[in-house]
């Protein structure tokens, strides 16, 4: 009798572990799927944003819209829209434009620079390439024209004309 109280209450202690790791189980799937479903909400909530307002960038009056990085540079730049600003030739596949105050950097190495990249090079200097091509240099990355068709022309200016704006 002692011999089947001991086997019934080892059967129940490992119906219980079971049970309790299945529930631990499903409590982790549980969360994961919650974490889950907030990223997606916070990802469209993010896309609804980003819909009703756009970036753009006009440079010796063609126009395209660009889209920013997330981090401190970009809304700082941001912050100053809308900009007007006279962009100066560099090495044939760049404009750029020193700014008198300095930017927050996250400065990295780029390795390799494409044609639309909007970059900060040290800490007040706004970059536009209209190239892309492989760099020792590192920057801060800002943001993306997203029609680089609009800079098949800027390798003809010396100085060219860019202004950002916000719509909506």
């Amino acid at each position: 009798m002692k011999k089947k109280l001991l086997l019934i209450a080892l059967l129940l202690g490992i119906l219980l572990s079971i049970l309790l790791f299945s529930m631990i189980l499903f409590a982790r799937e549980n969360k994961k799927e919650a974490a889950k479903f907030s990223n997606e909400n916070q990802g469209e909530k993010k896309e609804e944003e980003n819909k009703e307002e756009k970036w753009m960038i006009e440079i010796d009056g063609k126009t395209s819209e660009i889209v920013w990085e997330e981090n401190e540079t970009a809304m700082k730049l941001q912050e100053m829209i809308p900009l007007t600003l006279s962009m100066q030739e560099l090495n044939g596949n760049e404009k750029y434009y020193y700014f008198e105050e300095t930017f927050p950097t996250k400065v990295e190495n780029i390795s390799t620079i494409e044609k639309g990249d909007i970059l900060l090079y040290q800490n007040n200097c706004l970059v536009i390439f209209y190239d892309s091509f492989e760099t020792a240099y590192s920057y801060t990355r800002v943001g993306k024209v997203l029609d680089v068709d609009i800079l098949n022309d800027l390798s003809k200016e010396e100085n060219v004309t860019v202004t950002f704006t916000k719509e909506g």
